[in-house]
């Protein structure tokens, strides 16, 4: 209930504080809560009451008549003198409210696929770390395929997303705006999850660091254990950590980039901003290759971290900052999206 108080506020904060404006707001409330309870008696979850009570009572110019309040809505001396400066904004779509709540649900399972699919290539090599465990050819054997089981899988899970992703292209491609209630539902959604995103990202940015203690421990308990399993365990116990927190990484910044797409497409004065299709940094032409260079950095900082600590050869393996900044600026030429 508090998101739709918190929109409500929204949607009158540019009337006068009169009598007839509060009995309106009053009136409006009551509706939108009476229709939120139902729909919760009816099994719906609180996401789809909220949306669903967007939809039917978040437009002002069409309560207008029925509040009472028409002249303030649409006064004919305002909608004249504003003509001019607002015909740009009104041949802009505005986006439907299940397309706002079908793009954030779509960008949580994205953020989980892609995610999951650089987890995989983090930790590939581990199947053949551990056949190293076994002298035998069918043991090496079985850890490469693993290998390349777990690659094959990730650039499944790669293409999956982008064909999801793929589903609102439309978002970019044209010219959209979000109503006032809509970015206000967002907006309240967004401060709800900056709690959940500080925690997990904290925490996958404390597995990376925490990666090399695995080797650490077992180091001290190498008097006690075979040195091939303790070599075998310490690189395992490597590629998790680091996989593990690149997870968590992926999976909160894909998340919130969710949000901030939204709101990009409403400013704080309540207008739209114009979309061009590049609202925060490059976008791309293919769905595969955005994908994976939404989580390009982070890729390359596990690399570099897990090279640098299995050779220690830290005079060399800084060789990849250059190497994968020149290779970035490939892709970008190739595939960025230059349409404005």
């Amino acid at each position: 209930m508090e998101t739709i108080k918190n929109y409500l506020d929204t949607m009158f904060q540019n009337l006068p504080d009169t009598p007839e404006v509060q009995k309106a707001k009053s009136e409006l409330l009551s509706m939108m809560e009476d229709k939120y309870t139902e729909l919760m008696k009816e099994g719906h979850t609180e996401n789809e009451a909220i949306g669903t009570v967007i939809s039917e009572f978040g437009n002002l110019d069409e309560l207008a008549e029925d509040l009472g309040i028409v002249n303030l809505i649409r006064p004919e001396a305002a909608r004249s003198a504003n003509e001019s400066s607002e015909n740009a904004y009104d041949l802009r779509k505005v986006l439907p409210v299940e397309d706002v709540t079908g793009y954030l649900e779509m960008q949580k399972h994205r953020a989980i696929l892609i995610a999951l699919g650089v987890f995989l290539c983090i930790t590939c090599p581990v199947p053949a770390i551990a056949s190293g465990l076994y002298n035998s050819a069918s043991a090496e054997t079985i850890g490469a395929i693993g290998l390349f089981i777990m690659i094959a899988v990730a650039v499944a899970l790669f293409i999956i997303s982008g064909i999801q992703a793929g589903r609102y292209d439309h978002l970019r491609q044209e010219d959209y705006t979000l109503e006032t209630a809509s970015a206000a539902a967002v907006t309240e959604r967004r401060n709800r999850f900056r709690t959940p995103y500080a925690i997990i990202l904290s925490l996958g940015i404390m597995l990376c660091i925490l990666s090399p203690t695995p080797a650490i421990v077992l180091e001290e308990m190498s008097s006690r254990l075979n040195p091939d399993l303790v070599d075998t365990l310490s690189a395992v116990g490597l590629f998790l950590f680091v996989g593990l927190g690149v997870f968590l990484i992926v999976v909160s910044n894909i998340t919130m980039n969710g949000y901030k797409d939204l709101l990009n497409l409403h400013d704080s004065t309540g207008h739209s901003s114009h979309n061009t299709g590049k609202r925060d940094g490059i976008h791309y032409t293919n769905p595969t290759v955005s994908a994976v260079m939404s989580v390009y950095w982070p890729t390359v900082t596990c690399i570099y971290l897990m090279w640098s600590f299995l050779t220690f050869n830290w005079h060399i393996t800084w060789i990849i900052w250059p190497v994968t900044g020149i290779l970035k600026k490939v892709i970008d030429t190739i595939w960025e999206d230059t349409q404005d």
